[in-house]
């Protein structure tokens, strides 16, 4: 796995605007609080991936600092994220996305709100005030040695991950498709223990991520491995019934078989109609 130095990350600010970067300045001195470049940004730019999304925590005032981005950006548009009891905001701007949100219920540091993210890859947090001073060190803010997962591929559940959004077992199998990398063993059995807790999230999002993964070239293979751990059949019980069912002689898959074979055809069709990507981020 190939993962940019540390050292390497500043350059980043040359793929955007730069009325970008001057504006979000300007927000973090009228904060007068740390901002932290944080998540899907930071993995993606050690992966040498550009992402057209920025994602930003704050210890409080998240739609505050969306709004104070567009004045001082003099354009974009506002979009509510998350629930009522979340702060959480985006700001779409020239095609890019930058969001921002609080610290999680809970967290008082961003060392404890990264740790109370999805999987450990994604828990990583860069200081904005040292991304802009280009005189000091750099360093990034790694609770939970996601960079070392990162370099090794490897999909490691947060603490209690599953527990708070059943979601995201249904994300690691959908950052699998995007990136090749492995479920680890114990994220694989945490999954198996939580796997009916998927029932309590609603279809718009479980369709979302099957979408995602039907769009991938590795569709085949997660989809098999959804069904290994059972998370498949807590989506698509009725294909369960298929398990080890034999078909006439003329066909050489069992119904199951058969029947994810169709789906993966029909679900690539119905993604290419939409002309749907993966994000480029992961919230």
């Amino acid at each position: 796995m190939l993962v940019h130095d540390i050292v390497t990350l500043r350059e980043h600010r040359l793929d955007y605007p730069p009325q970008l970067f001057r504006a979000l300045t300007q927000v973090s001195e009228e904060l007068g609080r740390e901002m932290f470049l944080v998540g899907g940004t930071v993995r993606d730019w050690l992966l040498q991936i550009q992402p057209n999304d920025l994602d930003f925590t704050v210890e409080c005032d998240a739609v505050h600092c969306c709004r104070l981005l567009i004045h001082a950006l003099k354009g974009g548009t506002f979009v509510p994220l998350g629930t009522a009891e979340e702060d959480a905001g985006r700001v779409v701007w020239k095609g890019l996305t930058i969001d921002f949100s609080s610290f999680r219920a809970g967290a008082n540091t961003i060392s404890e709100d990264l740790s109370m993210r999805d999987f450990t890859l994604n828990a990583l947090g860069i200081s904005y005030s040292d991304f802009i001073d280009q005189s000091g060190s750099l360093a990034i803010i790694d609770p939970l040695n996601g960079v070392q997962d990162l370099e090794n591929g490897i999909l490691r559940a947060c603490p209690n991950a599953f527990v708070s959004d059943p979601l995201r077992m249904l994300r690691g199998y959908r950052l699998w498709a995007r990136f090749g990398f492995v479920l680890e063993e114990e994220t694989l059995a945490l999954i198996r223990e939580h796997v009916s807790l998927l029932s309590r999230v609603s279809v718009e999002r479980v369709s979302y991520e099957m979408d995602l993964i039907m769009a991938s070239d590795r569709a085949s293979e997660v989809i098999a491995a959804m069904a290994e751990s059972g998370l498949l059949f807590q989506v698509i019980p009725a294909l369960e019934e298929g398990v080890g069912l034999e078909q006439p002689p003329s066909h050489h898959l069992d119904v199951f078989e058969h029947s994810l074979a169709v789906i993966i055809s029909v679900g690539k069709q119905k993604i290419r109609g939409k002309g749907q990507g993966l994000p480029h981020q992961d919230h």
